[in-house]
């Protein structure tokens, strides 16, 4: 159990990775959408999220990290 436990440990690491890298390439086009053009009511709502995530990803593994030391 324990080789395929840290497969999959790896896995999903590599899927956080994959999001995070994805939503921050999606931030920036609508970061620059936004300067051209206002943004549709759905693009707004994704420029927003994106935000709140961040910010929360940052706050928390900041925290986590602290709570390591």
């Amino acid at each position: 159990m324990g080789p395929l436990k840290n497969l999959l440990e790896q896995a999903n690491s590599l899927s956080i990775l994959l999001l995070l890298l994805s939503s921050i390439i999606y931030y920036f086009h609508l970061r620059k959408e936004k300067r051209r053009r206002k943004l549709t009511l759905f693009e707004m709502t994704m420029y927003i999220v994106t935000m709140v995530a961040y910010s929360l990803f940052a706050i928390t593994t900041f925290i986590l990290f602290l709570d390591r030391m």
